[in-house]
């Protein structure tokens, strides 16, 4: 009988996740990050060549005694290019997203693992030892022939100056 109590106690620990011990708890969030970057004129000022915004990044994970799940959740992302070749500095848009409502993100991904010890494999037949969920919203992502070939052009630039800079310092 004290067998009984024993095996009903023990399945109720595995059919009741909140009873599980957390043995590591680890969560970040990065509300708003923004990037600008500059390039350095020859008078001096500073001229706006693209801008990144990322919006609420959360990760989470959760070990417990007889599962682990990860939680990933991305607001919304966007890359702006400052045409910085055009007088104008027209913006063009290269990557814009919307989540669309309040409560939605751009992208939702949760991971869960299960030790198979949590299940009764007797009864458990369509038991998911280890499943990734992804939910993806709308994302543009535009290809603007001028400004792919201006950032390509900036990129090159920038690696030669890397190059000469290297090369001192080496001697």
């Amino acid at each position: 009988d004290s067998e009984k109590q024993t095996d009903d106690a023990r399945t109720l620990q595995k059919d009741n996740l909140v009873e599980q011990a957390t043995e590591l708890l680890v969560r970040f969030e990065f509300h708003k990050v923004r990037i600008h970057l500059s390039l350095s004129q020859e008078n001096g000022a500073a001229r706006p060549v693209a801008n990144f915004t990322m919006d609420c990044l959360k990760a989470e994970f959760v070990k417990k005694t007889l599962n682990t799940v990860v939680d990933l959740k991305l607001k919304d992302i966007s890359v702006v290019f400052m045409d910085f070749l055009d007088d104008r500095a027209r913006s063009i848009p290269m990557v814009t997203s919307k989540g669309g409502s309040a409560n939605q993100e751009l992208l939702s991904m949760r991971y869960t693992e299960t030790e198979i010890s949590a299940f009764d494999l007797g009864t458990s037949k369509q038991a998911v030892l280890k499943k990734l969920e992804v939910d993806f919203a709308s994302m543009v992502v535009t290809f603007h022939q001028e400004a792919v070939i201006d950032l390509l052009q900036l990129s090159n630039r920038i690696q030669s100056q890397i190059e000469v800079i290297a090369a001192k310092t080496e001697v």
